[in-house]
Protein backbone atom coordinates (compact mmCIF):
# COMPACT_ATOMS: atom_id res chain seq x y z
CA UNK A 1 0.00 0.00 0.00
CA UNK A 2 1.53 3.63 -0.91
CA UNK A 3 0.68 4.64 2.73
CA UNK A 4 1.97 1.96 4.43
CA UNK A 5 4.17 3.88 6.76
CA UNK A 6 4.91 1.15 9.57
CA UNK A 7 5.28 -1.25 6.92
CA UNK A 8 7.91 0.94 5.46
CA UNK A 9 9.91 1.21 8.48
CA UNK A 10 9.85 -2.05 9.74
CA UNK A 11 10.39 -3.74 6.24
CA UNK A 12 14.19 -3.20 5.89
CA UNK A 13 14.71 -4.35 9.15
CA UNK A 14 14.30 -8.00 8.16
CA UNK A 15 13.19 -8.92 11.57
CA UNK A 16 13.29 -12.66 11.85
CA UNK A 17 12.70 -15.08 15.12
CA UNK A 18 15.70 -15.72 16.80
CA UNK A 19 14.93 -17.51 20.20
CA UNK A 20 12.01 -18.38 22.75
CA UNK A 21 11.53 -19.78 25.84
CA UNK A 22 8.63 -20.63 28.38
CA UNK A 23 8.74 -19.30 31.73
CA UNK A 24 6.68 -21.33 34.35
CA UNK A 25 6.60 -19.04 37.24
CA UNK A 26 7.19 -19.96 40.95
CA UNK A 27 7.14 -17.09 43.91
CA UNK A 28 10.38 -15.22 44.27
CA UNK A 29 11.43 -15.58 40.84
CA UNK A 30 12.77 -12.49 38.90
CA UNK A 31 15.06 -12.12 35.56
CA UNK A 32 17.75 -9.41 34.65
CA UNK A 33 17.89 -8.67 31.18
CA UNK A 34 20.95 -7.12 29.76
CA UNK A 35 21.06 -5.11 26.34
CA UNK A 36 20.28 -7.27 23.53
CA UNK A 37 20.51 -6.17 20.13
CA UNK A 38 17.31 -7.51 18.89
CA UNK A 39 13.26 -6.75 19.69
CA UNK A 40 12.00 -8.79 22.37
CA UNK A 41 8.63 -9.64 23.69
CA UNK A 42 7.05 -10.76 26.85
CA UNK A 43 3.24 -12.62 26.73
CA UNK A 44 1.94 -12.37 30.37
CA UNK A 45 -0.29 -15.63 30.06
CA UNK A 46 -1.13 -15.94 33.81
CA UNK A 47 -0.04 -13.97 36.58
CA UNK A 48 1.51 -10.72 36.98
CA UNK A 49 5.32 -9.63 36.84
CA UNK A 50 6.34 -5.50 37.21
CA UNK A 51 9.20 -4.65 34.80
CA UNK A 52 11.84 -2.19 35.93
CA UNK A 53 14.14 -0.48 33.94
CA UNK A 54 17.68 1.16 35.02
CA UNK A 55 15.86 4.49 35.43
CA UNK A 56 13.88 3.67 37.98
CA UNK A 57 10.48 3.62 35.73
CA UNK A 58 8.07 0.78 36.22
CA UNK A 59 5.85 -1.03 34.27
CA UNK A 60 3.24 -3.92 35.86
CA UNK A 61 2.08 -6.61 33.45
CA UNK A 62 -1.12 -8.99 34.45
CA UNK A 63 -2.44 -11.92 32.46
CA UNK A 64 -3.22 -11.54 29.12
CA UNK A 65 -0.96 -8.44 28.45
CA UNK A 66 2.10 -7.93 25.77
CA UNK A 67 5.05 -6.39 26.38
CA UNK A 68 7.40 -5.46 23.76
CA UNK A 69 10.65 -4.28 24.30
CA UNK A 70 11.68 -2.71 20.28
CA UNK A 71 15.35 -2.69 20.67
CA UNK A 72 16.49 -4.96 23.48
CA UNK A 73 16.57 -2.33 26.60
CA UNK A 74 17.95 -3.56 29.39
CA UNK A 75 15.33 -4.54 32.17
CA UNK A 76 14.40 -6.58 35.17
CA UNK A 77 10.97 -8.63 35.26
CA UNK A 78 9.84 -10.16 38.25
CA UNK A 79 7.18 -11.55 40.24
CA UNK A 80 7.96 -8.78 43.34
CA UNK A 81 10.27 -6.11 43.54
CA UNK A 82 12.53 -7.67 46.49
CA UNK A 83 13.26 -10.99 44.76
CA UNK A 84 17.03 -11.40 43.56
CA UNK A 85 17.11 -11.90 39.96
CA UNK A 86 18.63 -13.67 37.76
CA UNK A 87 20.66 -12.68 34.84
CA UNK A 88 18.90 -14.14 31.73
CA UNK A 89 22.39 -14.68 30.26
CA UNK A 90 22.72 -17.92 33.48
CA UNK A 91 19.50 -18.94 32.64
CA UNK A 92 19.91 -18.96 28.81
CA UNK A 93 23.25 -18.93 27.87
CA UNK A 94 22.72 -20.35 24.31
CA UNK A 95 20.77 -17.85 22.84
CA UNK A 96 21.47 -18.76 19.10
CA UNK A 97 19.09 -18.56 16.40
CA UNK A 98 16.30 -21.39 16.46
CA UNK A 99 17.01 -22.18 20.19
CA UNK A 100 13.98 -23.12 22.72
CA UNK A 101 13.77 -23.48 26.58
CA UNK A 102 11.72 -23.94 29.49
CA UNK A 103 12.80 -22.39 32.58
CA UNK A 104 11.12 -23.11 35.83
CA UNK A 105 11.88 -20.15 37.82
CA UNK A 106 11.80 -18.81 41.51
CA UNK A 107 11.06 -21.67 43.99
CA UNK A 108 9.96 -25.08 42.72
CA UNK A 109 8.90 -26.45 45.42
CA UNK A 110 6.14 -24.12 46.12
CA UNK A 111 2.88 -23.60 44.22
CA UNK A 112 3.28 -22.00 40.32
CA UNK A 113 1.98 -18.44 40.45
CA UNK A 114 2.31 -17.42 36.65
CA UNK A 115 3.35 -18.44 33.30
CA UNK A 116 4.81 -16.22 30.97
CA UNK A 117 6.04 -16.88 26.97
CA UNK A 118 9.15 -14.90 25.61
CA UNK A 119 11.02 -14.42 22.61
CA UNK A 120 14.03 -12.67 20.93
CA UNK A 121 13.82 -10.89 17.55
CA UNK A 122 17.29 -10.04 15.64
CA UNK A 123 16.99 -7.39 13.21
CA UNK A 124 19.30 -5.32 11.08
CA UNK A 125 20.37 -2.29 13.59
CA UNK A 126 21.91 -0.66 10.57
CA UNK A 127 18.52 -0.46 9.04
CA UNK A 128 16.66 0.58 11.96
CA UNK A 129 15.21 4.31 10.86
CA UNK A 130 14.72 7.64 12.95
CA UNK A 131 10.67 6.65 13.71
CA UNK A 132 12.00 2.87 14.75
CA UNK A 133 14.94 4.65 17.18
CA UNK A 134 12.67 6.73 18.60
CA UNK A 135 10.35 4.36 19.98
CA UNK A 136 9.93 3.44 23.53
CA UNK A 137 11.85 1.12 25.85
CA UNK A 138 8.85 -0.90 26.05
CA UNK A 139 5.08 -0.51 24.71
CA UNK A 140 2.37 -3.00 26.29
CA UNK A 141 -0.73 -4.25 24.85
CA UNK A 142 -3.50 -4.58 27.40
CA UNK A 143 -5.69 -7.92 27.96
CA UNK A 144 -8.75 -6.22 27.07
CA UNK A 145 -7.34 -5.07 23.92
CA UNK A 146 -6.31 -7.84 22.83
CA UNK A 147 -9.60 -9.00 23.39
CA UNK A 148 -10.73 -6.74 20.31
CA UNK A 149 -7.94 -7.86 17.92
CA UNK A 150 -8.80 -11.46 17.35
CA UNK A 151 -5.92 -12.13 15.07
CA UNK A 152 -3.41 -11.45 17.62
CA UNK A 153 -5.32 -13.08 20.15
CA UNK A 154 -5.77 -16.21 18.15
CA UNK A 155 -2.21 -16.15 17.57
CA UNK A 156 -1.29 -15.95 21.01
CA UNK A 157 -3.38 -18.45 21.98
CA UNK A 158 -1.89 -21.01 19.01
CA UNK A 159 1.75 -19.99 20.33
CA UNK A 160 0.60 -21.48 23.57
CA UNK A 161 -0.95 -24.41 22.03
CA UNK A 162 2.31 -25.22 20.09
CA UNK A 163 3.81 -24.83 23.08
CA UNK A 164 1.95 -27.25 25.03
CA UNK A 165 1.98 -30.01 22.44
CA UNK A 166 4.53 -28.82 20.01
CA UNK A 167 4.08 -30.99 16.49
CA UNK A 168 6.72 -31.67 13.66
CA UNK A 169 8.05 -28.14 12.56
CA UNK A 170 7.45 -26.64 16.47
CA UNK A 171 10.48 -24.76 16.44
CA UNK A 172 10.31 -22.84 13.47
CA UNK A 173 6.71 -22.66 13.86
CA UNK A 174 6.98 -20.95 16.76
CA UNK A 175 9.24 -18.14 15.61
CA UNK A 176 7.93 -17.33 12.82
CA UNK A 177 4.43 -17.18 14.77
CA UNK A 178 6.42 -14.50 17.04
CA UNK A 179 7.49 -12.52 14.22
CA UNK A 180 3.99 -11.83 13.25
CA UNK A 181 3.05 -11.60 16.67
CA UNK A 182 5.27 -8.96 17.16
CA UNK A 183 3.87 -6.92 13.93
CA UNK A 184 0.94 -7.40 15.16
CA UNK A 185 1.50 -5.99 18.37
CA UNK A 186 3.20 -3.03 17.77
CA UNK A 187 0.68 -2.20 15.10
CA UNK A 188 -2.11 -2.52 18.14
CA UNK A 189 -0.09 -0.46 20.66
CA UNK A 190 0.83 2.32 17.84
CA UNK A 191 -2.54 2.67 16.90
CA UNK A 192 -3.21 3.74 21.33
CA UNK A 193 0.35 5.14 22.63
CA UNK A 194 1.57 8.67 21.68
CA UNK A 195 4.66 7.95 19.99
CA UNK A 196 6.54 9.48 17.10
CA UNK A 197 5.74 6.83 14.40
CA UNK A 198 2.31 6.28 16.20
CA UNK A 199 1.64 9.85 15.44
CA UNK A 200 3.33 9.84 11.66
CA UNK A 201 0.95 6.51 10.65
CA UNK A 202 -2.27 8.16 11.92
CA UNK A 203 -1.84 11.39 9.73
CA UNK A 204 -3.09 10.40 6.03
CA UNK A 205 -1.48 13.09 4.40
CA UNK A 206 1.71 12.86 5.62
CA UNK A 207 1.86 9.05 4.98
CA UNK A 208 2.75 9.23 0.98
CA UNK A 209 5.81 11.70 1.79
CA UNK A 210 7.13 9.20 4.63
CA UNK A 211 6.81 6.02 2.81
CA UNK A 212 8.39 7.86 -0.74
CA UNK A 213 11.11 8.68 1.66
CA UNK A 214 11.60 5.22 3.39
CA UNK A 215 11.54 3.33 0.51
CA UNK A 216 12.43 5.52 -2.10
CA UNK A 217 15.10 7.65 -1.12
CA UNK A 218 17.62 7.04 -4.13
CA UNK A 219 14.78 9.69 -6.10
CA UNK A 220 15.51 13.21 -6.62
CA UNK A 221 13.36 14.53 -3.86
CA UNK A 222 13.19 17.99 -3.07
CA UNK A 223 10.50 20.02 -0.27
CA UNK A 224 8.65 21.10 -3.10
CA UNK A 225 8.19 17.82 -4.72
CA UNK A 226 7.35 16.00 -1.18
CA UNK A 227 4.93 18.87 -0.37
CA UNK A 228 3.00 17.72 -3.84
CA UNK A 229 3.04 14.64 -3.00
CA UNK A 230 1.00 15.05 0.47
CA UNK A 231 -1.38 17.73 -1.31
CA UNK A 232 0.07 20.11 0.89
CA UNK A 233 1.33 23.82 -0.05
CA UNK A 234 5.30 23.45 0.91
CA UNK A 235 5.08 25.79 4.20
CA UNK A 236 1.98 23.92 5.64
CA UNK A 237 3.75 20.42 4.45
CA UNK A 238 7.06 21.55 6.29
CA UNK A 239 5.22 22.64 9.42
CA UNK A 240 2.90 19.55 9.37
CA UNK A 241 5.87 17.38 9.38
CA UNK A 242 8.30 18.91 11.87
CA UNK A 243 5.76 18.85 14.13
CA UNK A 244 4.55 15.06 13.62
CA UNK A 245 8.13 13.55 12.84
CA UNK A 246 10.42 16.17 15.01
CA UNK A 247 12.58 16.94 12.11
CA UNK A 248 12.30 18.91 9.08
CA UNK A 249 11.50 17.05 6.17
CA UNK A 250 15.11 17.77 4.41
CA UNK A 251 16.61 16.70 7.60
CA UNK A 252 15.09 13.14 7.47
CA UNK A 253 15.54 12.39 3.90
CA UNK A 254 19.37 13.08 4.82
CA UNK A 255 19.21 10.98 7.78
CA UNK A 256 17.25 7.97 5.48
CA UNK A 257 19.91 8.21 2.49
CA UNK A 258 22.94 8.02 5.17
CA UNK A 259 21.49 4.73 7.33
CA UNK A 260 21.43 3.16 3.43
CA UNK A 261 24.42 4.31 2.92
CA UNK A 262 26.22 3.25 6.24
CA UNK A 263 24.56 -0.24 5.37
CA UNK A 264 25.37 -0.68 1.63
CA UNK A 265 29.42 0.10 3.00
CA UNK A 266 29.13 -2.21 5.87
CA UNK A 267 27.33 -4.41 3.98
CA UNK A 268 28.65 -4.48 0.06
CA UNK A 269 32.10 -3.85 -1.57
CA UNK A 270 30.44 -0.82 -3.75
CA UNK A 271 32.65 2.02 -4.56
CA UNK A 272 31.30 5.53 -3.07
CA UNK A 273 30.49 6.62 -6.57
CA UNK A 274 27.79 3.77 -7.14
CA UNK A 275 26.82 3.99 -3.27
CA UNK A 276 26.40 7.80 -4.04
CA UNK A 277 23.80 6.92 -7.01
CA UNK A 278 22.03 4.47 -5.07
CA UNK A 279 21.08 6.16 -2.42
CA UNK A 280 19.85 9.76 -3.76
CA UNK A 281 22.64 11.69 -3.47
CA UNK A 282 23.71 13.77 -7.07
CA UNK A 283 27.73 13.86 -6.24
CA UNK A 284 30.32 11.79 -4.56
CA UNK A 285 31.87 14.80 -3.14
CA UNK A 286 28.08 15.87 -1.67
CA UNK A 287 27.59 12.17 0.08
CA UNK A 288 31.43 12.20 1.34
CA UNK A 289 30.93 15.62 3.31
CA UNK A 290 27.21 14.82 4.49
CA UNK A 291 28.85 11.63 6.21
CA UNK A 292 31.99 13.17 7.43
CA UNK A 293 29.11 15.64 9.27
CA UNK A 294 27.06 13.42 10.47
CA UNK A 295 29.08 9.98 11.75
CA UNK A 296 32.72 12.41 12.23
CA UNK A 297 34.68 9.54 10.21
CA UNK A 298 34.97 9.43 6.01
CA UNK A 299 32.96 6.63 4.43
CA UNK A 300 36.06 4.40 4.26
CA UNK A 301 36.91 4.76 7.95
CA UNK A 302 33.55 3.79 8.49
CA UNK A 303 33.43 0.70 6.33
CA UNK A 304 37.12 -0.27 7.59
CA UNK A 305 35.30 -0.09 10.92
CA UNK A 306 32.73 -2.21 10.64
CA UNK A 307 34.98 -5.36 8.51
CA UNK A 308 37.15 -4.89 11.29
CA UNK A 309 34.68 -5.17 14.38
CA UNK A 310 34.59 -8.89 15.31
Amino acid sequence: MDDDVLGSVLAPLRLHGSYHSDWRLHPGWAVRGRPEPRALLHYMFSGSAVVTFADGSRHTLTSGDLAMFPRGAAHVVAGEQRATAQDISDLLPERSPGASAVLTLGDATAEPIGRMLCAGLDYDPTAAQLLYQLLPDVLIVRAHQLADQRMLAHLLAGILDESDTPGAGAETVQLRAFELAYVLGLRLALATTDTVLGRAIRNPRLAPTLVAINTRFAQPWTVPTLAELSGMSESTFTREFTATVGTRPATYLRARRLLETKRLLADTALPLEQISTAVGYGSTIGLHQAFVRECRVTPGEFRAQRRSAP
